[in-house]
């Protein structure tokens, strides 16, 4: 074979071998996008549908800027939360009958993945005191925590699913883990 040849064929290698690992990073890119959830929080948050009938809804708050995060969760820091890539999150709170039982539930929505792990590992962090064994995962990450505050005690479900990051709390005179793990599992049914 003439070394033109050979050239012809290094040539041609090199342009497959360029092309596999350009078609391939395409590839890992697409996927990558399409696991991102664009669903709105507050059709993935708990609502009175999800509930027995004897909780109402106390207050709905919709939060879609760092900004207004910073002002009404931890951290306070608009650039934190920008930096997570904050997009929105909705907020219920509900309470039943007596009314001291409450639930609340948040969802947050982030631009990627790596936004909601980060919002994930800081409430994990915050809570690693109160960390309580739960028994099973919900969504790709997930934990339980088990407070006392002013003689309510309260169990809360924290987990990500995708760049989504949710919790369910409940509190009350004895709440149930088990119940705050099944309001939970709704939650994440919800997730696309």
């Amino acid at each position: 074979m003439t070394q033109k040849g050979i050239g012809t064929i290094i040539i041609i290698a090199i342009i497959v071998t360029v092309s596999a690992i350009a078609i391939a990073g395409i590839v890992s890119y697409l996927k990558g996008t399409q696991s991102l959830v664009a669903k709105d929080p507050s059709e993935m948050a708990l609502s009175l549908k999800d509930l027995p009938v004897e909780y109402r809804l106390t207050s709905e708050n919709i939060i879609d800027t760092a900004e207004e995060a910073a002002m009404e969760f931890t951290p306070h820091s608009a650039r934190i939360w920008g930096d997570w890539g904050f997009e929105i999150l909705c907020y219920r709170d509900f309470t039943g009958n007596p009314e001291y039982n409450g639930i609340s539930c948040s969802v947050d929505r982030y631009s990627a993945i790596d936004g909601a792990r980060n919002a994930y590992e800081y409430r994990y962090d915050v809570l690693s005191d109160e960390i309580v064994p739960m028994g099973e995962t919900i969504g790709e990450q997930s934990f339980a925590a088990h407070s006392e505050l002013f003689g309510l005690k309260s169990y809360g479900v924290y987990f990500r699913e995708k760049n989504i990051f949710a919790n369910v709390v409940i509190t009350g005179d004895y709440p149930d883990l088990a119940d705050a793990v099944l309001y939970a599992r709704i939650v994440e049914s919800n997730i696309p």
